[in-house]
């Protein structure tokens, strides 16, 4: 960036621009292909003015100046104004000098929003930008330029301002190094903006900031490391000869050709470095890669060994773990490409570079430069270790200006690795450059500047002259190859007196002169540049004998004249230069003669039979050979031979010519192929060959094989050969006449498979194609499958042998599935092992796990058994998380034989289980008032918090229905104190929601050892109350109090779809209705079961309302409900937090601090505006469970951060009650209503069931509907352990808390509140608004679930507290506690039946014999199914060999280590104007409103589950969905579920039988006496639930519209009848009355006096003492309504009112209620007006008369005192159930 902002010189490109044709012309600006002309003006138009460029800080400072300077700051904000409407016509009203220093910078996403909007803005005539943030301001054009420069310079500040902190953390590390003084000179000196280049590399200043820290390389970085190595590489004449070291480029030109399929460009990095390889020196090649955009991973390709290898520091060395998918990508990119251009076939040896492994998750890049360069050469000195390669000792003093670096060294005429030329990357930078100044002393053997080479080079030529050369026969044996690489045909001899070297190259024909003796420098140059027709335009080469290497030194005989030719060994005329002279023996030794010794050893040789061409000779022929279907080639094609001959196709020709020109192809062929010696032989082999002719290490060719082999269409046959075998052959569709059934009978008999290959059954052809796919893995995904096809394979061998089935071995994964259908249903798995080979029932039994007995109580068996687990699994001491959750149980006594105390045990009380010693004792047992049988079964379960590992139940205890804090507390006490003190690091203690388990996890806070208290301040300041995170730490171990997150989700659903709530959120709420409408559009992603019949523990559609999906659909189809989007986005985010499997803890602690400001801020503005937090905010319990959460995953991170090892993953959602939960639906399944006998049985075969499942991954349907819980904690798709082993720092907190509060400022500007007005320092006055915001932990006091607050009265006198007569109905906001247990008793059929025989076993007498008999047979039954389920339950209890538990847990204990491998793996003027406030602008509306920045958030942050779970598609008929479509045959564990519970069991219809005989025989009693029946059945009077259940609906509504109307009128409140009824009826021609429902207007008394209220919902309670207030579309009586959602309109003027009440006016937000009936006076007819803000409500003037007479003081007064009675009767009469609402 230069020091100023200058126009770009486009004078010529201005020149052609006109205004008049583009500007205001309905002219689309085209954002893709930009006329320049376009640009130019673009340009000129964005440009800052020269006066205005200082106002950006220069760039030529230094970086210390920078971070000293006071610059505008950038909040994080989410900014929900389209940028479209961000540009006005009108002329700018501020400039940038007026605003610079005090207005901040809008956020990047909104910077490059109106960047992009910023050109059709401009065609449409825009002359300035609307800062909204301020009133009335607009700014110059010229403002989003500074805007986009001031951003990119905040950010660069920034990244100095971190490396800086990471200096003075060096500093108390390293107080010795001195490296951060020298880090602090570079930035005093090192200008910020200007671009510089240092390591080799060209880049930006701010890219070396990231040297300075922990973080993870940029790609800038790794290529000045690599380009930096480079150049290390080509200084040393060692190395540069033979190495060659590129940067990144070289991933992304292969990638993009290779995998992406774009053409290669000719003058691409590919064509640099295939030139560069082709001289055949260099022997490897290194790179780096990027992995994921989040790893750095060397390579290396081997040109000698033909190899490809790479090291991943994540990763042991030769580490099996299979790699990314972006390295298998580049291992075959890299494949094809070597194929391609080399001709050859690399194979990857996997992750084989020597190397370390990072301990962290950021020094990747360091690692990749640090392998590379130890693999490439071990010369270099070793840095200290206190310093990596990206050290600041690495990096010369910088300098803003290129440098040339490359070498003046002179060129080594005699070297064959000569380095003179300089290489260069695609984009033409020197990267191969060698360094001035002295080499080291070791390389220097002569006077300075002189190569040994040279030297060598000059002593050889001076032997020739004199004589004295002697051949070496080391060199010569090495030159020899290297001519032999370059050219098989080659010749050499000595020529001249001076005997010079002479290489003749059969390409061209022509003898090349070289350098010296054994070097091929020349040889290979012209080798290079040789073209393959040079020899005559148009001709063919002469054909010439091919040699072995030693005859090409050949002495020439006699001395040709010049121009004659000699005659070849083969006859032909050999046209080699004639020219030449004889090699004088008298002018050679003759032991040293290269004639006279190569002559010796051919006179004394023998002959070698001829090889043929095999894989020695070229690797491909094994390749060829496997694909070639006939006996040889070299033939024309038989479309040519028929052409020639017949002089038609081939394919009309009779079977007799066809059989001519197929024997024609045959002979003329040149090359036969032998398959079983794999070898190809040409058809006039030799046979032959001189043995003196043949090294020992060679194979013997003669010189027709040698023929096939140089001939063009074998090189083609061979290449084709290796760029086909990649791909898949569809051999079936070979020509008949290439198969030979000969061969195929000899290997069908040799293998035994004669009857699958040799018939034409097609039954044989699918067995065939299964095993194949058995054999080659395409069924690797049926692990099951394979077992079972081994499994009967081995069972044929075992029958044909006659041997039975004695140790036969099973495959894990069938004996899993075996273990799963035999506990689920031992009939059908009879059944199944009739026809597959399954174990047998009694194999099962004895190989079912041979687990430590599980212990009654909690003791030291209890630890042990936990103890052995874990060090079986090699877990010791590392991170666990217990869970613990209750579950209804079926109250019964139960006996059974312990032989260990050698007695029967009683179990199934409240107490441990007791010693039964006789028939008589246990009687006396069983009438003890004492001993209480057990009503609820509390567990506690284990788990390893990483992926893939099951679960281990520790302890179950039975307990009473209920039980207190300080009794659960005494449970869990010795519990934790055992374990911890075996060393188990439980690190986190989870539960569900209830009121009493958030207690217990308080008081084990409070009854901690010490705490570890983690504070973050709040970003307002040291004013404002910070948050503080508690952790409870027992014998040393820090434990965090987890709540389950699923279970929170559904909280917050249920608060929303309370009726006895109204959620408000300033101008909006968020209540049922709105999700109801969103549900019933066409393409909605809710079912609408999921809004209608609500089951309240659906997690299914919890998870599908609070979806990005579903958010988003909101935001496009009612924008408008601004509350409803900002609930679902906030609390959505909360629990995602927890269940996301792929975002960093970064992220996790923003997300959660977001939602605990913005519960924060939520309830400060209710209580500031005078709403009752009880009706309008989130149930206490709800608010509780969010604390938890948000103050539980910050916990967890401290632990795994501070207390841990900083490696192990965090797995947030593992941490969670779904592990009890999974537990109890298992063992449901096994016994529905089980005792407590009946669950000590199952336990054995727990662990093997829940192991199954995790394994599989049974998780649930997404889409199932009213399926209750859907346990997917096992799932871990998109799981990423690296990114999970990543903590923040404090520092990086503060700094994400920052970022949070700015977001929750932007979600209230949306509903337009403005936390400022009412969030003041804590030491400020609490009285009259603006309010106070108290801390999160101040909500909930620990008595607080203890109180119970008085009911609000009907009314109160006038204050800034909204009076309502609502009532605090709590009831409907069902705890999981009271919603479990509801759903437990429904489910507990056997409790239900042994009540129904409890309560007439004695009432013999009174039935008939009939009765009698059918009562006793369904009593029997019912015993039966008691006997039946705790035999199910015994044969639970059967064990496991310790073979097979020992391959459990090694197989766990391999999913634990790979876990920890995967996590280490992969282990950021004037006044100012006057700012605006959401009351000044007016109100969103879909136009201008963008939610797209939540909606990204929501996307990046959802779960997979979540997305699968959306409804998609439209609905047939646009309304509603039918249910059938959800009655399809079950194929997941979610529709067996759903299915059972359609079927009457077996206990249901027990039940309904007996009812039917209790029926019978009480309509059968006194049939002659009615009126003692009457009396039995009517005396009784109705009360509670009956009550409620026989009032109709009419009934209700007369007797509430009966005392309205007598109350009103007894006051003498004018038009009484109308009040009475409130004008709610049903339409009739010439009435008043309407029914009452959304948008309706009425006249509501609050605040005692009266306003209008319009009506947003309706609710009517359902019958029953506890029914719910349910949401209606309308109601036509006024005796109907039980709550009504309105907002609250005051008056102004005659007909005119406002909508922002005067109590308000501090926050100008709108204001809503919910209010009862009684509050309700009566419906305003006629048409009404609304203004386009809202703000005004303008009532049709009929009502005026209505209103006056209303508003008299008298009437008011009697109103106020007519409601107070409505409430007193209203309580008196029962009919308010829920007295203590208003709570």
């Amino acid at each position: 960036m230069s020091s100023t902002i200058d126009l770009l010189d486009d004078a010529e490109a201005l020149s052609e621009w006109k205004d008049t044709d583009w500007i205001m012309q309905n002219k689309k600006y085209p954002a893709v292909d930009t006329p320049p002309p376009v640009l130019a003006a673009r340009r000129q138009v964005l440009a800052i003015p020269p006066d205005q460029a200082s106002l950006l800080p220069a760039p030529h400072i230094p970086v210390s100046q920078l971070l000293r300077l006071d610059l505008p700051s950038q909040p994080a904000r989410l900014t929900f104004e389209k940028a479209s409407k961000a540009f006005s016509q009108e002329l700018p009203t501020d400039t940038l000098v007026g605003i610079t220093w005090s207005r901040p910078i809008p956020p990047p996403p909104f910077l490059k929003d109106l960047e992009s909007a910023f050109g059709q803005a401009w065609f449409d005539g825009a002359q300035s930008i609307v800062d909204s943030r301020y009133k009335q301001s607009r700014l110059p054009l010229h403002a989003l330029t500074y805007w986009s420069e001031m951003s990119m310079t905040l950010m660069k500040k920034a990244t100095w301002r971190k490396a800086v902190v990471w200096l003075d953390k060096l500093d108390e590390k390293f107080v010795s190094t001195g490296l951060s003084q020298r880090a602090r000179g570079f930035m005093d000196t090192l200008a910020w903006g200007e671009d510089l280049r240092v390591l080799g590399a060209a880049t930006t200043t701010d890219a070396l900031a990231r040297l300075l820290s922990d973080q993870w390389l940029d790609d800038e970085a790794v290529d000045m490391l690599t380009t930096n190595l480079a150049n290390r590489v080509l200084a040393n004449p060692e190395l540069s000869c033979n190495t060659i070291v590129t940067t990144l480029a070289f991933q992304h030109c292969v990638m993009a050709t290779y995998v992406h399929g774009r053409p290669i460009e000719q003058d691409s990095m590919l064509h640099a470095l295939k030139a560069r390889l082709d001289d055949g020196q260099k022997k490897r090649l290194f790179f780096p890669i990027n992995v994921d955009n989040n790893h750095w991973v060397a390579f290396c390709v081997n040109f000698v060994d033909r190899t490809i290898s790479y090291g991943d520091s994540q990763l042991p060395l030769n580490s099996k773990t299979k790699p990314s998918r972006t390295i298998r990508e580049l291992v075959k990119a890299l494949q094809a490409w070597l194929k391609g251009e080399f001709d050859a076939v690399f194979r990857c040896n996997g992750n084989a570079i020597p190397h370390g492994i990072q301990q962290d998750s950021s020094s990747c890049g360091k690692r990749k430069t640090t392998h590379t360069r130890r693999a490439s050469t071990t010369s270099f000195d070793e840095p200290h270790p206190q310093q990596s390669l990206a050290s600041i000792d690495d990096i010369p003093a910088p300098s803003t200006a290129p440098t040339d670096s490359s070498s003046d060294e002179s060129k080594d005429e005699g070297t064959e690795c000569s380095t003179d030329e300089s290489d260069t990357d695609s984009d033409g930078h020197i990267i191969d450059t060698r360094p001035k100044g002295r080499q080291n002393d070791s390389r220097i053997a002569g006077p300075v500047g002189i190569s040994r080479s040279a030297q060598d080079a000059a002593q050889i030529n001076v032997s020739l002259q004199n004589g004295s050369f002697n051949i070496n026969k080391k060199k010569l044996d090495r030159f020899l190859k290297k001519l032999a690489a370059l050219d098989r045909a080659a010749e050499v001899r000595e020529f001249g007196k001076r005997r010079r070297w002479q290489v003749w190259h059969s390409r061209c024909a022509k003898w090349k002169y070289m350098k010296g003796p054994y070097s091929t420098t020349r040889f290979r140059e012209h080798v290079t540049k040789c073209n393959a027709r040079q020899f005559g335009v148009g001709k063919k080469m002469p054909r010439t004998t091919t040699h072995s290497l030693l005859t090409w030194f050949k002495k020439v005989d006699g001395n040709p004249s010049r121009g004659s030719a000699s005659l070849g060994s083969n006859g032909t005329t050999d046209k080699r230069p004639s020219n030449l002279v004889d090699v004088n023996k008298e002018e050679m030794s003759e032991d040293v003669s290269i004639t006279n010794r190569i002559a010796q050893t051919v006179s004394d040789s023998n002959t070698l039979p001829c090889t043929g061409i095999n894989e020695r000779v070229d690797e491909r022929i094994p390749l060829y050979l496997r694909r070639a279907f006939t006996d040889g080639g070299g033939s024309t094609t038989v479309g040519a031979l028929s052409e020639q001959r017949y002089g038609r196709p081939y394919k009309e020709l009779s079977q007799a010519e066809k059989t001519i020109i197929d024997d024609i192809q045959v002979q003329r062929r040149t090359w036969r192929n032998d398959i079983h010696a794999t070898v190809v032989r040409s058809v006039t082999c030799e046979r032959f060959v001189d043995a003196s002719l043949v090294n020992a290490d060679q194979p013997a060719l003669c010189g027709k094989c040698s023929d096939v082999l140089d001939s063009q269409p074998f090189k083609n046959t061979l290449r084709k050969a290796v760029y086909r075998a990649s791909e898949k052959f569809h051999y079936k569709h070979l020509n008949s006449k290439y198969r030979s059934e000969t061969l195929a009978h000899l290997f069908s008999h040799s293998r035994g498979l004669e009857s699958i290959l040799m018939t034409e059954d097609p039954d044989a052809t699918a067995y065939a194609r299964l095993a194949a796919g058995l054999a080659n893995g395409a069924l690797s995904g049926y692990p099951v499958v394979g077992n079972m096809m081994s499994a009967l394979a081995e069972l044929m061998d075992r029958e044909e042998r006659g041997v039975g089935r004695q140790n036969f071995q099973y495959g894990p994964s069938l004996v899993e599935f075996a273990n799963m259908c035999a506990i689920i249903s031992p009939e059908l798995y009879r059944l199944l092992a009739q026809h597959f080979p399954l174990p047998t029932i009694r194999h099962l039994k004895k190989t079912q796990n041979v687990a430590p007995k599980f212990p009654l109580s909690v003791c030291s068996d209890t630890f042990t058994i936990v103890d052995d687990y874990l060090r079986k699994l090699h877990y010791q001491g590392k991170p666990v998380g217990l869970s613990c959750d209750d579950t209804k149980l079926h109250p019964s006594f139960r006996t059974y034989w312990d032989a260990e105390k050698e007695c029967h045990m009683l179990v199934g009380g409240t107490d441990e289980p007791r010693a039964v010693a006789n028939v008589e004792e246990l009687q006396r047992l069983l009438h003890d008032p004492s001993i209480a049988k057990a009503t609820k079964l509390r567990l506690w379960c284990l788990q390893i918090p990483l992926p893939k590992v099951p679960p281990i139940v520790v302890a179950a205890r039975a307990i009473p229905n209920s039980l207190s804090v300080a009794d659960l507390h005494a449970l869990i006490k010795p519990l934790l104190k055992g374990l911890l003190e075996r060393g188990v690091a439980v690190c986190s203690y989870a539960c569900d929601g209830t009121e009493t388990e958030r207690a217990l996890q308080n008081l084990l806070i409070q009854d901690a050892d010490h705490h570890i208290t983690h504070i973050i301040p709040h970003p307002l300041g040291a004013d404002h109350p910070p948050l503080t995170v508690e952790i409870a730490v027992y014998n040393g171990q820090p434990i965090v109090m987890i709540q389950d997150s699923k279970h929170a989700l559904k909280t917050f659903r249920n608060n929303l779809f309370s009726g006895a709530r109204l959620l408000i959120l300033g101008n909006d709420v968020a209540m049922y209705g709105w999700a109801r409408l969103l549900a019933f559009l066409e393409d909605s992603p809710l079912f609408n079961r999921d809004i209608e019949k609500l089951d309240r523990q659906d997690d299914n559609a919890a998870t599908r309302l609070f979806s990005a999906t579903t958010l988003e659909y909101l935001t496009q189809k009612h924008p408008e409900r601004a509350a409803m989007v900002v609930y679902l986005f906030v609390l959505g985010e909360l629990v995602d937090a927890y269940q996301n499997r792929h975002i960093s803890h970064l992220e996790r602690v923003k997300m959660v601090l977001r939602a605990r400001y913005f519960l924060d801020t939520w309830r400060a503005y209710l209580k500031a505006a005078g709403y009752s937090e009880s009706r309008h905010f989130i149930s206490r319990e709800a608010a509780d469970i969010a604390r938890i959460l948000i103050d539980g995953l910050i916990g967890l991170i401290v632990i795994y951060r501070d207390h841990l090892d900083g490696k192990t993953p965090l797995v947030p959602w593992l941490h969670s009650s779904e592990v009890c939960e999974h537990v109890f639906a298992e063992c449901r399944k096994l016994v529905k209503d089980f005792t407590h006998l009946d669950f000590l049985y199952m336990i054995p075969r727990l662990h093997v069931l829940l192991r199954s499942i995790i394994k599989f991954s049974h998780t649930t349907e997404a889409k199932a509907r009213a399926a209750g819980y859907a346990h997917s904690y096992f799932d871990t798709d998109d799981i990423d352990l690296a990114q999970l082993a990543q903590f923040p720092t404090d520092a990086e907190i503060a700094a994400a808390a920052h970022d949070a509060w700015e977001e929750t400022e932007s979600l209230f500007s949306l509903v337009g509140i403005v936390p400022a007005d009412f969030l003041t320092p804590a030491h400020a006055t609490l009285n009259g608004p603006p309010g106070t915001l108290p801390s999160i932990s101040s909500w909930y006091a620990p008595d607080a679930s203890l109180s119970t607050s008085q009911p609000s009265p009907a009314v109160t006198p006038p204050s800034n507290h909204v009076q309502t007569a609502w009532l605090s109905d709590e009831s409907d906001i069902s705890s999981d506690e009271e919603t479990e247990g509801n759903n437990m008793d429904d489910c507990n059929e056997a409790a239900q039946l042994e009540g129904l025989i409890g309560a007439h076993e004695h009432t013999w007498s009174e039935r008939d014999d009939r009765a009698d008999e059918q009562f006793l047979n369904l009593t029997c039954a019912a015993a039966a199914l008691a006997m039946n389920d705790t035999v199910i339950a015994q044969n639970a209890a059967s064990h496991v060999l310790d073979a097979e538990l020992a391959q459990y847990e090694e197989e766990d204990r391999l999913e634990i280590q790979m876990a920890f491998e995967a996590a280490s793996s992969k282990l950021l003027g004037c006044l100012p104007a006057e700012p605006t406030r959401a009351f000044d602008r007016p109100l969103f509306s879909a136009e201008n409103i963008d939610y797209s920045p939540i909606n990204n958030i929501r996307q990046a942050h959802g779960t997979r589950r979540a997305a699968q779970s959306v409804r998609m598609g439209q609905r047939s008929n646009g309304t509603s969905e039918p249910d059938s479509k959800s009655t399809a045959a079950p194929s997941s564990e979610s529709d067996i579920l759903s299915s059972s519970k359609a079927k009457e069991s077996a206990r249901r219809l027990l039940i309904r039988q007996m009812e039917d005989v209790i029926r019978q025989q009480q309509s059968g009693q006194g049939i002659g006496m009615g009126l003692e029946r009457s009396a039995r059945w009517t005396n009784a009077p109705p009360n509670g639930n009956s009550l409620n259940a026989t009032l109709s609906a009419g009934q209700r509504a007369a007797t509430v519209l009966k005392r309205r109307l007598k109350v009103f009128a007894q006051h003498r409140v004018p038009d009484s009848s109308q009040v009475a009824d409130a004008l709610i009826g049903k339409p009739t021609q010439g009435s008043l009355h309407s029914l009452l429902g959304p948008d309706t207007y009425g006249l509501v008394f609050l605040e005692s006096r009266l306003l209008v209220g319009r009506v947003l919902a309706v609710y009517s309670r359902d019958g029953g003492k506890n029914g719910k207030h349910s949401w209606r579309p309308s109601v036509d009586h006024i005796g109907l309504v039980s709550y009504v959602a309105i907002q609250v309109y005051e008056p102004i003027h005659s007909t005119q009112f406002r909508a922002i009440l005067r109590r308000m006016a501090p926050y100008q937000t709108f204001t809503f209620a919910l209010i009862s009936a009684d509050l309700f006076l009566r419906v305003l007819p006629g048409e009404h007006t609304l203004s386009a803000d809202r703000r005004t409500l303008t009532l049709d003037t009929s009502v005026l008369d209505a209103l006056q007479r209303l508003q008299q003081p008298t009437t008011l007064t009697n109103l106020s005192l007519a409601i107070k009675e409505l409430g007193k009767l209203r309580r008196k009469s029962g009919q308010a159930a829920d007295e203590d609402l208003g709570n």
